[in-house]
């Protein structure tokens, strides 16, 4: 058992100045490099917001940002019977009049969809999704 200590130090030993002897002739990138290549290509794509109205997709459905005054009455007494307990955060709209409202309260928040006439069509509960940075 002792015997093999030792060539076992060895291969570690070789091993660690392979490694080393990468990192010096710049074999492999530090990580840096990647990350400020990554920012490079992140400033060289066009942002659609420069374009002005960016439109949220879901689905087949493309859906642009209204103010949430534009939300027709029938729809805002609508939500207002159904989550009591919700304030209105966003109001989307797609081509043929239905709307998406995002809602949310103090513990989480919701997507409602409704037809102009306030009929509804469905709901999102969305999960809230923790973050957490690599560094």
């Amino acid at each position: 058992m002792k015997k093999y200590i030792g060539r076992n130090i060895l291969w570690v030993v070789l091993a660690g100045a392979v490694i080393l002897l990468a990192y010096m002739f710049n074999v492999v990138e530090p990580a840096d490099s990647k990350s400020e290549e990554l920012a490079i290509k992140k400033e060289a794509q066009v942002m659609p917001e420069a374009a002005g109205v960016v439109p949220f997709v879901l689905g087949c459905e493309t859906y642009e940002p209204v103010a949430k005054e534009a939300l027709p009455q029938e729809v805002r007494s609508a939500i207002a019977t159904r989550y009591v307990a919700y304030a209105i955060s966003n109001v989307f709209k797609d081509h043929e009049d239905n709307y998406k409202v995002v809602l949310k309260n103090q513990n989480s928040k919701m997507i409602a969809f409704y037809t102009a006439d306030g009929e509804y069509l469905k709901q999102e509960v969305v999960k809230p999704v923790q973050v957490v940075a690599l560094n």
